[in-house]
């Protein structure tokens, strides 16, 4: 068998691959899956006298086209991984790629139908009376819709404000007791050692420590009053957030209501020509975000396929013992050739580095 050709990458690699059962397919800098070059498939075959000691799998200049070639190579030529797992693989980037493009056209699309029905003002006019019922009932759901979400929003902002209300009062009651108890404070400075009771007579001391307690009631005054004006804080920024939020439904609700309240009489030719120039624009795009929606389920029940096959590839128990056999003879070779090498490094089947080349 014999084949003339100055390309090498694009056609000796895939000839030599099917050739020689090699299926390694590895994605370029570019994300492109490709078949690499012939020197992939003698890589192990090879080796770099001063270099490989530094940079195993990496004999051949073009090595370097694909990222992870390294790693990719020992598991390939190792058994880690068969081709078969391969073949998996380069189907589900296949996929993958196909899945990326199908869905940046849908997001294109998607957008696109929705600047269409954002932009136009009015209401939606259809000639087709199925097509026009059919929209009328949509906008009454998404209607519905909105009315439930205002419901919502209505009662958590009755439930903030009546929190926001009990806080202000437990401020207001702390405040009132501070001035309280200043009074108090200022008024025991004043008084003499000794107070009588005004009103039966009877001798009480004015002693300093009760001055003291009532600095201490301050002070665990001073505590509430500091912990209710964050809350009253806290609720008023939920409160501002929370009426946003209704504001925006019930701007939304408008617009529908404004639309379903439009009266057909009053619908001139040229709305009628615009709109219906717009649902034919919208027909068209929905028909095609339908089209591309079970393209990308397929596509996903592919990817999610080839994923399993790649997965069923692997085994736990065959890894380990390649890995084992590696590092047993790995070890025991250093060990004959006399070279100092970490146990660590054993199992590294991409290649450890450790040495110097012809220099060491």
């Amino acid at each position: 068998m014999l084949i003339s050709t100055p390309h090498v990458t694009s056609v000796l690699g895939p000839y030599l691959g099917q050739l020689c059962s090699f299926k390694l397919v590895l994605a370029n800098k570019k994300d492109e899956t490709k078949s690499p070059p012939p020197s992939y498939v003698f890589a192990p075959y090879y080796v770099d006298q001063d270099a490989s000691w530094q940079n195993p799998w990496k004999s051949f200049v073009d090595l370097t086209m694909f990222p992870s070639s390294a790693k990719a190579l020992s598991e390939y030529h190792s058994g880690l991984r068969p081709n078969d797992f391969y073949e998996a693989k380069a189907e589900r980037d296949r996929l993958k790629a196909e899945f990326n493009k199908i869905d940046a056209e849908r997001k294109a699309v998607d957008q696109a139908y929705r600047r269409i029905g954002e932009t136009m003002a009015g209401a939606v006019i259809s000639i087709d009376l199925d097509e026009f019922k059919s929209e009328a009932e949509c906008l009454v759901r998404e209607s519905q819709i909105l009315h439930d979400a205002q419901t919502h929003f209505r009662n958590e902002l009755a439930s903030i404000n009546e929190e926001y209300h009990l806080w202000l009062e437990h401020v207001a009651v702390v405040e009132a007791a501070l001035r309280e108890a200043d009074d108090s404070f200022r008024q025991a400075l004043v008084e003499p050692p000794e107070v009588d009771c005004p009103m039966c007579g009877q001798h009480y001391d004015n002693h300093v420590a009760d001055q003291f307690e009532l600095v201490a009631d301050k002070d665990e005054l001073l505590h509430a009053l500091q912990i209710g004006r964050q809350k009253v804080r806290e609720l008023t920024e939920k409160r501002n957030s929370q009426n946003n939020k209704l504001e925006q439904v019930v701007a939304a609700i408008d617009r529908v209501n404004g639309i379903l309240a439009t009266h057909r009489h009053d619908i001139s030719l040229r709305d009628v020509l615009t709109a219906q120039g717009r649902s034919e624009a919208r027909r068209v795009l929905s028909e095609r975000l339908a089209e591309l929606d079970a393209d990308a389920g397929e596509k996903q029940r592919l990817i999610a396929d080839a994923e399993g096959r790649m997965r069923e590839t692997e085994s736990k128990r065959r890894r380990q013992d390649i890995l084992t056999y590696f590092a047993d003879t790995l070890g025991r070779f250093t060990s004959e050739l006399d070279v100092n090498m970490p146990a660590s490094l054993r199992d590294v089947i991409q290649g450890a580095k450790f040495g110097r080349g012809s220099e060491g």
